[in-house]
């Protein structure tokens, strides 16, 4: 029986950075008409109008369309009316730029937010078959250490 012997013991290494350079971690995406993994040669593409729904190529966007067309409507005049409201209602650029920055800091959350919402966990194909919204409001507050 061979015994090998290491330089240094694994546990050694647990808290020393690698020397091999980290690739940059993202998470896969979807095409969200025939399925196909995004690889890094081939870049996605969204759908102009909602800016959401993604596709692998161009006759993927076409096909999917048809099905595609009232939700992406929906979302463009969500995405208006929320814009006009907020204009209406004397929001400054200031809060929606928070909004966004919240939103990107605790995106992790967000999705497993949304992943526990869908229980995806327990039935994978609810990705396809349900949403959810997650709705964010700008609640002013006198506290100075809450925005």
């Amino acid at each position: 029986m061979a015994t090998t012997m290491y330089a240094t013991p694994a546990a050694a290494n647990y808290y020393t950075a690698p020397t091999h350079p980290t690739p940059k971690q993202r998470g896969y995406r979807l095409c969200d008409h025939c399925g196909a993994v995004e690889q890094p040669s081939m870049r996605f593409r969204l759908c102009g109008g909602c800016m959401t729904t993604q596709y692998c190529s161009q006759e993927c966007q076409k096909l999917h369309w048809p099905s595609h067309k009232p939700i992406c409507q929906h979302t463009v005049n969500s995405t208006v009316s929320a814009k006009q409201q907020l204009m209406d209602t004397g929001v400054s650029e200031d809060v929606v730029r928070g909004l966004r920055k919240f939103t990107s800091a605790h995106a992790n959350l967000l999705s497993w937010a949304g992943f526990q919402a869908l229980q995806l966990k327990r039935m994978p194909s609810n990705v396809r078959h349900n949403a959810v919204l997650i709705e964010l409001s700008y609640r002013p507050s006198s506290d100075p250490l809450r925005r």
